[in-house]
């Protein structure tokens, strides 16, 4: 079994990773950091804390609609994600890295 870095869990919710092909899983926010558990396989797992998150972009659709959200870290790159409750997530994601570290998607890539 995984060991959580989290102490406390706030939220978990149902969600979707996209690191390599669509994986099926929970994402769980808690007080030291951002966790994604696959449901099929327990070995697939990103546990990210607090600390190692540079900033979070997130890709909204029609100026209304937040469909991914992708997380940037200063070691291990970018982890791409989905989930129902998308905003809760960002909302408690913003609490813990700053609201200044949410940034849209077009503010990170420059168009050519």
């Amino acid at each position: 079994m995984i060991q959580s870095i989290n102490t406390k869990a706030i939220l978990t919710v149902d969600a979707t990773s996209y690191l390599s092909i669509p994986q099926y899983g929970k994402l769980l926010i808690g007080d030291q950091g951002f966790e994604f558990y696959c449901d099929r396989n327990v070995r697939h797992n990103i546990q990210i804390p607090w600390n190692q998150i540079t900033h979070i972009a997130v890709f909204i659709v029609c100026k209304k609609w937040i469909v991914r959200f992708c997380i940037y870290t200063h070691q291990n790159g970018e982890f791409w994600f989905a989930s129902k409750q998308v905003k809760r997530v960002l909302n408690l994601c913003a609490d813990f890295i700053g609201k200044e570290n949410l940034v849209s998607f077009k503010k990170t890539y420059k168009h050519l």
